[in-house]
């Protein structure tokens, strides 16, 4: 996993057109330039059991014949709870999150059977 530190220096104008350098990083500010973004990348190696996390959670996972019954009906009553939802709530801005959580919620518990199985 790859994690990058940027350091981003900009400038601020004043009135009378003084410029002043903000530097958030450590690095000397007379030798950067208006606008100048500097990166420094550092990597870190994950750990065995993140390694075989990832590897599980990233690859297809063929549905075994016993877990389709179970997608059917968790898929069934989520598709329930989002229909109380829509013809009891207002259309707005907070129903599509809480239709965008329940699909969520439906994903993730899809995948908790077929990456835990």
């Amino acid at each position: 996993m790859v994690h990058r530190l940027i350091m981003i220096r900009s400038m601020m104008t004043s009135k009378d057109s003084n410029v002043t350098m903000i530097n958030q990083g450590g690095s000397n500010p007379a030798q950067m330039k208006g606008g100048d973004i500097m990166t420094e990348t550092r990597e870190y190696e994950p750990t065995e059991k993140l390694a075989q996390q990832i590897e599980k959670t990233f690859t297809y996972q063929a549905p075994k014949e016993d877990q389709l019954p179970r997608y059917v009906s968790i898929r069934d009553k989520f598709k329930e709870l989002a229909l109380l939802l829509a013809k009891n709530c207002p259309d707005s801005r907070e129903l599509s999150a809480a239709m965008t959580l329940l699909q969520n919620a439906n994903m993730m518990a899809n995948a908790s059977i077929a990456v835990n199985e």
